[in-house]
């Protein structure tokens, strides 16, 4: 019911400010679920890697993020991949880094260009206040954005796939996207799979707080957000693309691939997508955590569903692929890509006595091998993940 992530020690008192609060993620997958502040440092927030999706609070006074207390305070984003969702009001930007912003926020960088935040715990340096500076580059796209609760939001780059995507737990007004290998050009928002705004990719480029950076140029398609109030519909065969794409570049062009369990039908399912992944939970399945780490280019791998027997099957061979949707399968497109030899193998596994989970795929030696013991068929490496 508190802020999600805080850097701070409302213990100190007024003694606090001789402390250098903050805030660092440099990798992993974080999901930030917050009644108040997203991501909450009385001192900078620095973002270097990893996948952080932060959903905040939906009323006012609460910001996605809240950095800093003093004029030399930063946000600043050179890594990974950060998605922040929830309330215009206190909406902040890096203060580097490269982004794109949804939604109208209160305000524009205003004078000074410092950290702006209210003083909302003991901790905070009451002389630092709303009239005193602005928000750091706190742009918009120029129109409103309303998202209803439990709609799933999805940023699409410009080549027209999903960057990132998620299930916003309350309703929204305001959603940023920022990462320093994000492709430049025109992004989409798009909520239950509607386009509701564009967005034009923005910089911040102070080394501290006192510039303002650069306000995204995007404009409006629409403020509607569609009727929806699930997690998604077709949760037994899925549809959604991967949470990253091509839109990333470098060295972080990279997506997490998750694993999720049916106990009713046994199959193990695979997928990039938080979106899914979370539909999926919700309609009963398990999820078992991160299987491996996949590039967003390379060899296709297709994903298949037989629609007779509840299965899904992946392959990055196009003969299989149109094998099976001649014998009847349903072609669902690519979910993800393989890396070359030299990455992780995914070895693919074959039950022989199942009629749904009937193939198996994992990166584990052991796993793989404990199911060859128990009557499993080892079918040969599938195809490569990332080593990281």
């Amino acid at each position: 019911s508190d802020d999600g992530v805080n850097a701070a020690n409302k213990d100190l008192g007024s003694s606090s400010s001789a402390y250098d609060f903050q805030l660092n993620i440099a990798g992993g997958d974080l999901y930030v679920n917050a009644q108040g502040d997203g991501l909450d440092s009385n001192g900078d927030i620095t973002v270097t890697g990893g996948t952080t999706r932060v959903f905040g609070s939906s009323s006012g006074g609460n910001g996605v993020f809240d950095a800093g207390d003093k004029s030399s305070d930063t946000f600043v984003v050179t890594g990974g991949t950060l998605l922040g969702v929830g309330t215009a009001d206190m909406a902040v930007v890096p203060t580097r880094g490269s982004y794109v912003v949804f939604g109208t926020s209160g305000g524009v960088g205003g004078p000074g260009g410092g950290m702006w935040r209210m003083s909302d715990d003991a901790s905070a340096d009451d002389s630092l206040t709303s009239q005193a500076f602005g928000r750091p580059g706190g742009g918009s796209s120029g129109s409103s954005v309303n998202i209803a609760a439990n709609s799933t939001v999805a940023v699409v780059g410009p080549s027209g796939a999903t960057v990132i995507d998620g299930v916003s737990p309350r309703s929204a007004t305001w959603v940023m996207l920022a990462g320093s290998n994000l492709a430049s050009g025109t992004y989409t928002l798009k909520v239950n799979g509607s386009s509701v705004a564009t967005a034009s990719l923005a910089t911040g480029s102070s080394s501290t707080g006192s510039t303002t950076p650069a306000q995204p140029g995007g404009t409006g398609t629409g403020t509607g957000t569609g009727t929806g109030t699930g997690t998604g519909t077709g949760a037994s065969t899925g549809s959604t693309s991967g949470s990253l794409s091509n839109d990333l570049t470098g060295s972080y062009a990279r997506q997490t691939m998750y694993r999720l369990y049916n106990p009713n039908s046994g199959e193990h399912f695979y997928t990039a997508s938080v979106a899914e992944r979370f539909a999926l939970v919700a309609a009963g399945w398990t999820y078992e955590g991160t299987a491996w780490t996949a590039p967003t280019t390379g060899t296709n791998v297709y994903r298949l569903y037989n629609s007779y027997a509840g299965d899904h099957h992946y392959t990055t061979s196009a003969t299989e692929r149109d094998a099976l949707v001649a014998a009847g399968w349903t072609y669902e497109g690519v979910s993800w890509h393989s890396a070359s030899s030299s990455g992780v193998a995914l070895h693919r596994l074959y039950n022989p006595n199942a009629t749904t989970g009937t193939h198996h795929y994992t990166k584990s030696t052991t796993e793989r091998d404990t199911l060859v013991a128990l009557g499993w068929r080892y079918e040969g490496i599938s195809w490569y993940g990332l080593s990281v």
